[in-house]
């Protein structure tokens, strides 16, 4: 769903008076996570009749993330985790009263990067919230939230998957995937395999002295002075949104193959910009193959999000892939 049909129906609900007290946004935290959840935020605190305004102090303070009653967590330590601390300064917040008398709200970006100690204590929370109180957890990896917190909130997907990728991103990927050399005894060649992971993983490099290069930026101009700590997790958690961003965009390129081996029509097939590469692995694939390979992204996927090092498991996972 887009972040407009899906504000649509908060708006909704919201007007009906059946705001749930908890949602899980998926897709990209930093982007249409944030997005809907400043949207709606919007429509609950804007002073005026027609909501939101978008022009009110208070449409503005919460567009600027400075609203009173408005608490933003993120991933503030060394370990890239939200910490137990934080959950417990955001339970005693929200049962203080408003200062502007209504609503009261927080966010946690990379909700997925709570604790196990932090999140059975913010389960507490959800389980008893505060009246007029709403809470939103951006994940672009709703997978690793606890099933107990997943059960006590509503899920929207906002997730555009390669969408979201800047248009020089996604040729990148392309060129790095289109990298095929002749596929002996069922295997592509070493030379190949090191080829995609190294491509890969120079890319994801670059990517990450970018985002240093802006957060120090940021941080240099900024009236708040941050601990190196604190930068770093900034960069980390920003890192590895673009990463998964990236990794979805080749577990479509897989899927695309696996859709084209079942012999879909090209109405189907997601990345049509690099249509003539996947129709030329597909034909030298079959089911189980193309299936398996599909399978090794994901498993790819579980091994990143486990903070195993990037060079390890893209050129191990490459390696196995026909």
């Amino acid at each position: 769903m887009r972040v407009d049909g899906a504000f649509g129906n908060l708006k909704h609900a919201f007007e009906s008076d059946r705001l749930a007290h908890a949602y899980i946004i998926v897709g990209a935290p930093r982007k249409e996570g944030t997005m809907l959840a400043e949207k709606v935020l919007a429509l609950v605190f804007c002073a005026e009749r027609k909501k939101p305004c978008g022009k009110c102090r208070q449409c503005r303070d919460v567009n600027d993330h400075t609203h009173p009653d408005i608490l933003w967590v993120e991933p503030q330590m060394k370990s890239r985790r939200i910490s137990i601390e934080q959950i417990r300064e955001l339970q005693k917040q929200v049962f203080q009263t408003s200062f502007s008398g209504g609503w009261k709200a927080c966010v946690l970006m990379g909700a997925d990067r709570i604790g196990d100690q932090a999140a059975n204590a913010f389960l507490k929370t959800l389980e008893e919230p505060p009246k007029k109180c709403i809470f939103f957890l951006l994940t672009d990896s709703p997978q690793f939230l606890l099933p107990t917190v997943l059960s006590r909130c509503q899920v929207i997907n906002v997730e555009s998957g390669i969408l979201n990728l800047p248009d020089e991103w996604r040729q990148r990927i392309v060129n790095i995937l289109s990298r095929e050399g002749p596929v002996k005894s069922g295997k592509r060649s070493v030379v190949t395999a090191f080829g995609i992971g190294e491509g890969l993983l120079g890319f994801l490099k670059e990517i990450k002295e970018m985002i240093e290069k802006e957060e120090t930026a940021i941080a240099a101009e900024g009236t708040l002075e941050e601990d190196e700590d604190t930068l770093e997790a900034r960069v980390s958690s920003r890192y590895r949104e673009a990463r998964a961003a990236i990794m979805r965009s080749i577990l479509l390129w897989h899927r695309d193959i696996l859709m084209l081996v079942c012999g879909m029509d090209k109405g189907l097939v997601f990345r049509e910009d690099g249509f003539d590469a996947l129709k030329n692995k597909a034909k030298v694939l079959n089911l189980k193959c193309a299936l398996g390979n599909l399978q090794i992204v994901e498993e790819m996927n579980r091994q990143l999000e486990r903070n195993i090092q990037d060079g390890t498991v893209l050129s191990f996972g490459f390696s196995r892939m026909v």
